[in-house]
């Protein structure tokens, strides 16, 4: 996550933009467009959101929500290992307590220079 590389948080997150600006030109082509536009927009939209609800398995869309914060948390945390080494270490440390955060504790220790 603190990588750089693309989550399934980011992925989620660019899909409900999509959804949005697809919505968006929807509501345009309706406004300014031809019947023939308007079905190409609806279609686009839809398509999107299948994508969400389907391929990701996403039935709310405050779980894109959710997504975000911990994306910003993220970001939070790679500032504060940057900044404070030691507060970097002490997070390194609690992370090998919890079995499930192992790739986390592996990208810490990345970012701390640090081998287990």
């Amino acid at each position: 996550m603190l990588d750089g590389e693309p989550t399934t948080a980011n992925v989620i997150i660019r899909l409900v933009e999509a959804a949005d600006h697809a919505r968006d030109a929807r509501r345009l082509a309706k406004a300014t467009g031809s019947p023939v536009h308007q079905a190409r927009m609806l279609k686009a939209e839809t398509d999107v959101l299948t994508k969400l609800v389907e391929a990701l398995g996403i039935t709310d869309t405050s779980v894109s929500e959710y997504m975000e914060e911990a994306e910003q948390l993220m970001a939070a945390v790679k500032g504060m290992v940057h900044h404070d080494r030691q507060a970097g270490l002490a997070l390194l440390n609690e992370t090998y307590r919890i079995p499930e955060l192992a790739p986390f504790a592996r990208t810490l220790e990345t970012l701390l220079g640090v081998r287990r």
